[in-house]
């Protein structure tokens, strides 16, 4: 799939988080929608839930900011 642009004239869409443009078919910063890359960020947000609370959380929490360039 590939991604367009956003012009400066959509101001709204630059504003929207990544994975909701890359769902409409936009992309940030000349990056590519990654299916596994968005499939495994479900996965840890599933265990982050799971593990809230305990120990493991932390270093899940810290996988996903990596993932995802969170700080």
């Amino acid at each position: 799939m590939k991604l367009k642009k956003v012009s400066s004239k959509q101001k709204g869409l630059s504003k929207l988080p990544k994975h909701v443009r890359n769902k409409m078919g936009y992309m940030e910063k000349g990056g590519k929608y990654d299916p596994k890359k968005e499939a495994m960020k479900k996965g840890l947000e599933a265990k982050i839930k799971k593990a809230k609370g305990t120990p493991d959380a932390k270093a899940l929490v810290e996988q996903y900011r990596k993932l995802t360039g969170v700080k």
